[in-house]
Order: structure tokens, then C-alpha cells, then sequence
């Protein structure tokens, strides 16, 4: 990036020597070479980071970040990038309230205005005490001297902030220009990266449950290292065509989802949970010796129990995954199948024993009232 930042030391001098269209031209060909590198990457969260890194050493500053709003409207730092020796903070920086940023920072970016410290109005870090208490303690939590943050809008939609801390003070008037520039290009940026989610989660994400999908399940296979061991866990829900007889479909689908809901919490970031489709399921557990998943699976079991959650498992581990992984999938399938057929065994030897009963006993009733069998039903 050592060529970035003597561009950007052109600028500088283009600016501070009033040469207005070197410093304009010079400012467009930054953008376009960020641009270029930002939109090669395949994943948008990359291209994203790409510009943050741009901006970052261009800057010469201590970090780059970008702040965006939830769906509570607080504050989450999404994205940051750090210089060589420089603590990242943006574990600290989740769920910020706006009540920080309310007295000086919001009415600026709702203006459309960037923010820049030292600047005309606050000449130092200290000046600032007395403009805005609640962040000043924020940023000298964090070592900041100065910042230069700007508004990120699209479609005149408010959706953050990206700033930069701890720039050199002489050097940030000169790049304001380009930094807003960066900015906006962030703004399409994101709204890239919300289209590719949404379209992520189309494509892999289970529309009832939320679990992986089919689909999810082959990519995911296609990232695992073959050489470890594995196991599998392919389950079928018991009953779920009386509970869509009886209730409707929408019975069965809340039958679905509890079930979803109980594996995927057990599992949790040990095992990856997958809706094979219908009332299938499949849960994987990536690099686990047998006795471990022995115990896994035990627990599982207890688990489903517990909240009433009837399945029948079938359950495989295999040393490695070399071997066709389809064959393995088939090996745990043919396995809860013949837990499946115990369990309809199961069922007809419960009910057998009552068909008897009943039969004995409409018997007796003819005998008795000398009534008709039909007229006990």
C-alpha cells in the first residue's frame, strides 16, 4: 500500500498548493483503484474489509471501522481493521446505545456532515470534554487523540457511520473529499452484502426451521477434512402424519420446528444441524473420537426426552470420511430406519392388545343386551 499513501500524499500537496483539478483527478483515481480491488473479491464481506484497509493505510491512521444500526436501533461495530501493534476493540463496541452519540455525533449525520477531531470548533481531544461527556469517555477508553468519521446513507436511508482513529491531524483536511467518497462507496457496499445474504439464505437456510438445507449440507461436506473421524446422526420424527391429520399441516410444522429447535440448541457449535427435507433431519459432528460421540449422542437422546421430541436416530461413526460421503449418509439412514421399524413394532404391539380388549368386550355386550355390534361403535 506504499503507493496509496504517496497518492495520497499528492493529494495533500495538491490541496495545500490550491491546484483544484490534480487534487480531484487524484481523488477519482484513488476511488477507482479501491473500487477495482474492492469488487475482485468473491465474498462482499471481503470487498468490504478491502476498503476498510484502503482507507486505513491511505489514512495512516490506527484503525478503520464501520458502525451500523440493528434492529433495536443501537450501535454495532461490524467491521474493523487495525494497524501492526494496534488492539482491535470491536468486541467492546456491540450494542451501543445512541444515547452516546445523541448529543453531538447524530444531529451532524442526520445534516449529512462529517465529524473531524481537531477541527475549527474543538481544537484538541480535551476541547471535547466539555461538547460531548458521554463519548469523550468512550474514545479515551480507546487511546483516541484524533478521528475523522463520516455518515453512510443510501437511498437517503441512514444506516451508520465508517471512521478512522487517530489520523495525523495535519493530514486529514487534505482527504476529507476522498474519504467521503470511500464512504458512500461503503453504503453500496453493504447493501451488496445484505442482497448476497438474503440470497445466502435462500439458497442454504431452511425456510421453516432456519436449519441448513440440503444444499447447506453439501457445502458444508466439501469444506470438511476427509482425514478426521466423524459421525453422523440421521433422524425421522415419529408421528408426524397423524399430527397432520389431526391438526392440519400447521400442527405439523410446529412438530418440525420444535424439533429443529431442540437439536440445534443441543448441538449447539459441537455438531452442525441440517433438514434432510419433510421430517428428516441430519446432524454432523466434524473431527470426534467414538467415545466422545458415544456421549454426545447419549446426552442427545436424554435431551429429546426431556422435551417430549419422538425421533427415530440413526447413529454412525466412521474413523475418516475418505470414502464416498453419500455412503456414510446412506449407512446412518438404513440405521434409523431399522430404529424406525422397532418403533412402529412398538406401536402395533400397544395397540393389538386393545383391538382384543375391545373386541372381547363389544363380544360381551352382544351376549348381554342381545344389542347389535355396530351400535357400540
Amino acid at each position: 500500500m506504499g503507493e496509496e499513501r504517496e497518492k495520497a500524499e499528492e493529494l495533500r500537496a495538491a490541496y495545500r498548493e490550491g491546484r483544484t483539478s490534480d487534487f480531484y483527478i487524484g481523488c477519482e483515481r484513488l476511488v477507482n483503484r479501491a473500487i477495482s480491488t474492492a469488487f475482485m473479491k468473491e465474498n462482499p464481506d471481503d470487498s468490504i474489509r478491502s476498503i476498510l484497509k484502503f482507507i486505513g493505510e491511505t489514512l495512516v491512521c490506527d484503525r478503520a471501522y464501520i458502525f451500523e444500526f440493528t434492529r433495536s436501533n443501537q450501535l454495532n461495530n461490524t467491521y474493523e481493521w487495525c494497524a501492526p501493534g494496534v488492539r482491535p476493540v470491536i468486541g467492546m463496541l456491540q450494542d451501543v446505545s445512541l444515547e452516546v452519540y445523541a448529543p453531538y455525533w447524530l444531529p451532524r449525520f442526520l445534516r449529512h456532515e462529517y465529524i473531524m477531531i481537531p477541527d475549527r470548533d474543538i481544537p484538541d481531544m480535551e476541547a471535547y470534554a466539555a461538547v460531548d461527556p458521554p463519548m469523550y469517555r468512550l474514545l479515551k477508553g480507546q487511546d483516541i487523540h484524533t478521528l475523522l468519521a463520516a455518515p453512510i446513507y443510501l437511498e437517503k436511508k441512514f444506516m451508520g457511520f465508517v471512521g478512522v482513529d487517530n489520523p495525523p491531524p495535519e493530514a486529514v483536511m487534505p482527504v476529507v473529499t476522498l474519504f467521503q467518497m470511500l464512504t458512500s462507496i461503503i453504503g453500496v457496499l453493504l447493501r451488496h452484502r445484505n442482497n448476497w445474504q438474503r440470497l445466502q439464505k435462500l439458497a442454504y437456510c431452511d425456510q421453516l426451521t432456519g436449519l441448513g438445507n440440503r444444499s447447506a449440507w453439501v457445502r458444508y461436506v466439501e469444506q470438511l477434512d476427509r482425514k478426521n473421524p466423524i459421525g453422523l446422526i440421521f433422524g425421522d420424527l415419529n408421528g408426524l402424519k397423524q399430527m397432520n391429520d389431526t391438526l392440519g399441516h400447521e400442527g405439523g410444522d410446529l412438530m418440525i420446528c420444535q424439533a429443529a429447535q431442540a437439536m440445534q440448541k443441543f448441538a449447539g457449535e459441537r455438531g452442525k444441524v441440517f433438514r434432510m427435507g419433510g421430517d428428516e433431519f441430519l446432524i454432523i459432528y466434524a473431527d470426534i473420537e467414538r467415545k466422545a460421540f458415544q456421549q454426545e449422542t447419549a446426552r442427545l437422546k436424554a435431551s429429546l426426552r426431556a422435551q417430549d421430541v419422538n425421533i427415530s436416530l440413526g447413529i454412525v461413526w466412521h474413523e475418516n470420511a475418505l470414502q464416498n460421503f453419500d455412503v456414510l449418509v446412506t449407512e446412518a439412514d438404513f440405521a434409523m430406519y431399522r430404529k424406525k421399524e422397532a418403533y412402529h413394532q412398538r406401536q402395533r404391539c400397544r395397540i393389538f392388545p386393545i383391538v382384543e380388549d375391545q373386541k372381547n368386550l363389544n363380544g360381551n355386550i352382544k351376549s348381554d343386551t342381545g344389542q347389535k355390534k355396530s351400535e357400540n361403535f
